[in-house]
């Protein structure tokens, strides 16, 4: 009989239900090209009851909007508390690469209206720091696309990115800020497809592994796969990243995103 239960239980996971929200369109922006402290600030003070999980706050017109909130930040003590999130009116999620501190590099940052996203931060902030559940909602279709949401360590980040850059069947772009998985290198150095993409100038030896990539001063952590899918968060290919430090990731399979990070990508080159 236990082993009747044990099977039933395991054949429910496996079939549960994805849920399916529709809503406005994610929307995307690139820091400090686009004004992300202004956009940040007033979705803040504009927000009922806010949940915000930030690795760095410096900016003084953040440090206002959050002076009657409570908030997490890292405080110093490894493993990080690497997230770059807030959670508004419970129903919208702000989350990328930009952590509210001075400096001009390179970041990304999208805001998704979606009450099942927003579950799945709000139970991750709950948590932090040092969490272990696993995400409620691992798949949401939204706007009839699919958004994929993990949090690291205890969702495999790894395991979902190596795999998805696996599905490219013709080109990968990446915006890294670090690179020093043995794995995602080993899928950026694939000759089967088109792969080009900027690492920081900082990151000499993943540079060296990738002699064609181009270097710039950036922060994002962004794979761009068939200009149909788009990877993004806070989480860096690395071994803290993935095994350590808490991190979100986000895989995006929205055509109009990966559109627009493509765009991102020209711009930096340009």
């Amino acid at each position: 009989m236990n082993k009747l239960i044990i099977l039933l239980l395991f054949l429910a996971a496996c079939t549960r239900t994805i849920p399916v929200e529709n809503g406005p369109p994610i929307e995307t922006y690139f820091c400090e090209r686009d004004n992300c402290t202004a956009l940040l600030s007033n979705l803040i003070i504009n927000a009922n009851d806010p949940k915000c999980a930030l690795y760095d706050v410096s900016l003084p017109e953040l440090v206002h909007a959050l002076k009657n909130i409570r908030y997490i930040t890292e405080d110093g003590k490894p493993p990080l508390m690497h997230d770059k999130f807030c959670v508004l009116n419970k129903t919208v999620v702000w989350t990328g690469s930009w952590n509210p501190t001075r400096g001009k590099k390179a970041n990304n940052a999208v805001i998704i209206h979606s009450t099942f996203l927003a579950q799945n931060y709000l139970e991750e902030y709950a948590e932090l720091p040092g969490g272990k559940q696993r995400v409620r909602n691992p798949k949401i279709i939204y706007n009839n696309k699919t958004i994929e949401n993990y949090f690291c360590p205890e969702d495999d980040c790894k395991k979902h990115i190596v795999e998805q850059l696996q599905t490219a069947k013709h080109s990968i772009t990446f915006l890294l800020a670090d690179l020093t998985d043995k794995d995602v290198l080993k899928q950026l150095e694939r000759t089967d497809i088109s792969v080009q993409g900027i690492i920081d100038k900082a990151q000499k030896k993943a540079i060296a592994k990738l002699p064609e990539a181009k270097t710039g001063s950036i922060h994002d952590k962004v794979f761009i796969i068939d200009g149909e899918t788009v990877i993004t968060g806070s989480y860096n290919p690395t071994n803290n990243g993935d095994k350590y430090n808490d991190e979100n990731v986000l895989i995006l399979h929205d055509t109009d995103v990966a559109s627009k990070f493509l765009e991102e990508y020209n711009y930096l080159i340009s």
